[in-house]
């Protein structure tokens, strides 16, 4: 960032950035997923689960 900054303390505060903004991603991310266990949750639909041989014509 300034001339006195040296290439480690660069990559540092990259890291940090970049560490910071994948940690933003990851709670929009578990926000997402709440959200949608929550709607599934209030739907009240049953769970349904098919079982048996690939290409067996579960369909």
């Amino acid at each position: 960032r300034g001339p006195g900054e040296t290439q480690l303390e660069t990559d540092r505060r990259l890291l940090r950035e970049r560490i910071k903004s994948i940690h933003k991603r990851l709670e929009k991310v578990r926000q997402s997923r709440a959200q949608n266990r929550q709607a599934r949750q209030k739907a009240a639909l049953p769970s349904v689960s098919l079982v048996g041989y690939t290409n067996a014509g579960k369909s």
